[in-house]
């Protein structure tokens, strides 16, 4: 990891699946890292109070019908890094709170080129 003179933190291992730390508006989540999201989604069950919807828009995949309601947050940040203003969307994840994570993030989306991360020491360290 030297060639990575960016920033980086400690993130949660639940094997085989890689959690970060992250702040919306000040509200602390885990979200897990999925290179294959399309965009940054939080679990509805695990939020006691959502921010104002700015809009809905309704898909279908291979696991049926979403609902995604979009929200914008003021501040975002993850370890020192101030990502300034992200938008999000909500789903519905039927009544899920018991799951570890509050979300899922693509590294991509926050503006990160390149990421490593060293399981010996849970660290996780990105370029941007």
């Amino acid at each position: 990891m030297s060639n990575f003179s960016s920033s980086g933190l400690t993130f949660m291992q639940s094997p085989p699946l890689v959690g970060i730390a992250m702040r919306f508006d000040g509200y602390p989540v885990e979200l897990m890292l999925d290179t294959g999201a399309s965009s940054l989604m939080l679990f509805h069950s695990h939020w006691r109070m959502a921010p104002k919807v700015s809009h809905v828009q309704h898909s279908t995949n291979l696991a049926g019908d979403l609902v995604r309601r979009m929200v914008e947050f003021k501040t975002a940040t993850i370890g020192t890094l101030d990502l300034g203003r992200q938008n999000a969307y909500f789903v519905e994840d039927g009544n899920n709170a018991q799951s570890e994570f509050d979300g899922l993030v693509n590294p991509a989306l926050l503006g990160f080129r390149q990421i490593s991360f060293d399981f010996a020491q849970n660290r996780f360290e990105w370029i941007r």
